[in-house]
């Protein structure tokens, strides 16, 4: 499955070095640096460890759970089937996965160590608990009601929460949509987010599609620290997928094909 290589793809990675952030004015621009190649296989997710020097993958159909260091040196941590979808990494040494084909009902995860040890249940966050119930995405805060905070007149789901209990979800119609602080804030059109480990962040895909093939995908980088999040897009002729960020989305990682790319982000 692994090939862990360096191997510089020189026709890509100049486009994306050399490609910059142009977002709305409030945001500082963003450029991609040291792209590199980290490996080749059939990838279906990426997680950055907080420390950028790790990263986890899984296999097709998100199957089995596999560790890269910075050299693409491989360890498998699980088999089992679709533990790499959401996938995360709690610190810099303990990775967690859903079990089944649910993981977005709020139930615990599963804890691992970097050895394929199981460690125990792990809740995503201690105080805040976000769900999908059918085409709505509901959260509750230790002690309180649960509430729905999805638009009513759209299809929603997938609610992931951050260190801080920030709670990012996608919408069929209107794209991503960010809860922070009791205030529900459209992100635009976009889908697979994904948080930096310290919540600060996110990444996203602006995708495009002809039928069932998608002809254009590319990322969007949003700093949710400001009132108004600060979103810029990154457009690439390549057509990434699975991005994921570091611990404050200095690092990010993305699939191009069958070619896994690690990239420092440069504000």
């Amino acid at each position: 499955l692994l090939r862990g290589r360096r191997r510089q793809a020189a026709g890509l990675l100049a486009v994306i070095a050399s490609a910059t952030l142009a977002g709305p004015a409030q945001a500082a621009p963003v450029a991609l640096v040291d792209v590199r190649e980290l490996a080749r296989g059939a990838f279906a997710s990426t997680a950055l460890s907080p420390s950028g020097q790790r990263l986890l993958v899984s296999g097709p159909s998100y199957d089995g759970l596999t560790v890269l260091g910075p050299d693409g040196a491989a360890r498998t941590l699980t088999e089992a089937r679709r533990a790499g979808f959401r996938a995360v990494w709690v610190g810099d040494d303990r990775v967690a996965y859903h079990l089944g084909h649910a993981p977005f009902g709020g139930e615990p995860m599963v804890l691992l160590d970097l050895d394929g040890r199981l460690l125990g249940p792990h809740q995503e966050h201690p105080e805040v608990r976000a769900r999908q119930e059918g085409e709505a995405v509901l959260v509750r805060h230790q002690g309180g009601k649960e509430r729905a905070i999805s638009p009513p007149d759209d299809s929603c789901f997938a609610p992931l929460v951050s260190r801080r209990g920030d709670v990012v979800f996608q919408c069929l119609q209107t794209g991503v949509w960010l809860w922070r602080d009791g205030v529900l804030q459209a992100l635009g059109a976009g889908h697979s987010p994904s948080w930096s480990a310290d919540g600060s962040t996110l990444v996203l895909l602006r995708s495009r599609d002809e039928g069932h093939v998608v002809v254009e995908s590319d990322l969007v980088i949003v700093d949710v620290t400001p009132k108004v999040p600060a979103a810029q897009l990154l457009h690439t002729p390549a057509i990434e997928r699975a991005p994921s960020l570091d611990e404050h989305g200095a690092h990010v990682a993305f699939l191009v094909e069958d070619r896994l790319y690690v990239a420092r982000l440069v504000r």
